[in-house]
């Protein structure tokens, strides 16, 4: 996936981080997929790396069929999560956590194909260091 531009989306991930935006004229950090800024509009984004925390705004459960038609459905959760960093970014929360607003996560980066990761997040406790599956 690329964002406009042609950069690659999540790069950095090779690096096992979560980069983010910086606006290069009013330093506003910005989700990865911004390609202007919020406030005063430049399109001067560079990336920067996240703490990789946050916490829960909103979700929504949903079910997920497996490969084969037999498979039963798995339960998945799309969340919007608030990054310390000032950011929110849409992604999915993977294991058992107790949902509610406010609920601390990181994220974590999970195989998409060879050697290809991209981000999820997992529930912690705030201040616990990013985690690579």
């Amino acid at each position: 996936m690329t964002a406009a531009g042609g950069t690659h989306l999540w790069a950095g991930l090779s690096a096992r981080t979560l980069m983010i935006r910086r606006c290069e004229c009013c330093d506003l950090l910005l989700a990865p997929v911004a390609v202007t800024c919020s406030s005063c509009g430049s399109d001067h984004l560079s990336r920067v790396p996240s703490t990789g925390l946050g916490s829960m705004v909103t979700w929504k459960l949903a079910d997920r069929t497996g490969v084969g038609a037999d498979d039963d459905a798995l339960p998945s959760m799309l969340a919007v999560v608030a990054l310390d960093d000032g950011p929110w970014i849409c992604s999915w929360i993977e294991g058992e956590i107790a949902v509610r607003p406010g609920r601390p996560v990181r994220v974590e980066f999970d195989h998409l194909g060879s050697d290809e990761r991209y981000p999820v997040f997992h529930g912690c406790q705030h201040g616990t260091a990013v985690r690579v599956a």
